[in-house]
């Protein structure tokens, strides 16, 4: 299992959790945030939901078992959305409610492509990319066609 997930989501960076492995081709390989951080579109929408004064809003999505929880990834994040991510989720079942339901787990994680510019593929991290809000100019502008006539 860690060499699988270190494979997949490790870093030469100084700081993150050390890798637990032996081999000297790991030396310095650092494990960072993916364990946590898909929880967050659990727990952001519960802020969200606090923050609105409606505390239990949230639970339209989670727990209703009419809404479908799609996961739009790319190729890299696929074992964390489909494993890891649903292992959390299944583990979270029974914290947030004292009744038996289920938390919806994702209906769908279609993974896609990498987008690549001028042969490297995008990356913020490596400064890499097209800023949306550069290339589309001020928002004044962008605003005005979605004014309501009258």
């Amino acid at each position: 299992m860690w060499r699988t997930c270190a494979a997949t989501h490790h870093r030469d960076i100084d700081w993150g959790i050390p890798l637990p492995l032996d081999d000297p081709a790991w030396a310095g390989k650092r494990m960072y945030v993916w364990f946590e951080a898909v929880m967050g579109y659990l727990t952001a929408s519960i802020e969200w939901a606090s923050n609105i004064g409606q505390p239990d809003a949230w639970q339209q999505w989670w727990y209703n078992p009419q809404a479908r929880i799609y996961n739009f990834i790319g190729k890299d994040n696929i074992l964390f959305h489909t494993i890891i991510w649903q292992a959390e989720l299944l583990g979270a079942s029974g914290i947030y409610r004292e009744d038996e339901a289920p938390i919806n787990l994702p209906y769908d994680v279609p993974a896609n492509q990498y987008l690549n510019l001028e042969g490297k593929q995008f990356s913020k991290s490596r400064n890499w990319y097209i800023s949306a809000l550069k290339a589309a100019g001020p928002l004044r502008p962008r605003r005005h066609p979605l004014l309501p006539d009258g």
